[in-house]
């Protein structure tokens, strides 16, 4: 009897500390929330410089960046391969909406320069696009239609980020992907610039490319042949340089373009 006000005490002391847990840990998920919409808040405002002057690895929107000295164009970053690796992370960017990569985008509207008339060098119809997940910028200023050259800029994004930006590949466990077997046909591949898997098959072939720099072990990979590898790539000059600049680093000579 003497010893129950010391154990009731006990199981007081024991319900008040988890109490002041549960208060903590309550706290501590407002804040991460709190610093969670900051983040987001920030990410809105940031551009492509800030990303292009973060350290070699980043933490944006819950995936790692890591910057990478391939191709030689603008600083490119690629999902960082580790713990933190999300393997649908480059599904959102090569098969993203027009709207939704839009919306990863800083739009910028200028003054186009040189030819083209009054229309296209005093209104501000041309076209820039920063990408600031990766920090990859497009722009377009041929037309003097704003529209069309929010479109080509568009594209010329969707092409940029396929070169410059790499999907780590395993080579034991690959197979060619469900979306990528809807173009393959006799060994071939049936795109042409405007279909929605155009810069996405390039992006995959570049990404397998990375493995032995070896074209010839893409074709074998995706089930084509080696000829409709190098027709792709070479298509747009972008991805070829992509290609050049991912043999050189393995210590491999440039691939030579068709008719050189």
């Amino acid at each position: 009897m003497e010893g129950r006000p010391c154990q009731e005490a006990g199981d007081c002391a024991g319900e008040l500390d988890s109490t002041l847990m549960a208060i903590r840990v309550s706290e501590n998920e407002e804040k991460s929330s709190i610093m969670d919409n900051r983040f987001s808040d920030c990410r809105r405002e940031c551009d492509a410089r800030t990303v292009l002057n973060s350290p070699s690895t980043v933490h944006i929107g819950g995936l790692w960046y890591q910057r990478v000295s391939h191709p030689p164009t603008t600083t490119p970053w690629a999902f960082f391969c580790g713990s933190h690796f999300n393997i649908n992370a480059m599904q959102s960017f090569r098969f993203l909406s027009d709207e939704k990569l839009l919306a990863q985008c800083r739009v910028d509207h200028y003054r186009g320069s040189g030819p083209g008339g009054q229309k296209r060098n005093k209104t501000s119809n041309a076209v820039r696009l920063a990408h600031l997940p990766s920090g990859v910028v497009a722009t377009a200023t041929e037309s003097r239609s704003t529209r069309e050259n929010h479109l080509q800029c568009m594209r010329r994004l969707r092409i940029k980020l396929a070169a410059e930006i790499r999907e780590p590949i395993d080579p034991i466990r690959f197979e060619a992907p469900d979306w990528f077997l809807t173009i393959r046909h006799q060994r071939r591949i049936d795109v042409s610039h405007r279909h929605e898997f155009y810069a996405a098959a390039a992006g995959l072939m570049l990404d397998l490319l990375t493995v032995n720099g070896n074209p010839a072990a893409v074709a074998a990979n995706l089930g084509i042949t080696t000829t409709a590898v190098i027709q792709l790539l070479q298509s747009e000059t972008a991805w070829w340089a992509a290609a050049n600049a991912i043999r050189v680093k393995l210590g491999m000579e440039v691939l030579q373009s068709r008719g050189s």
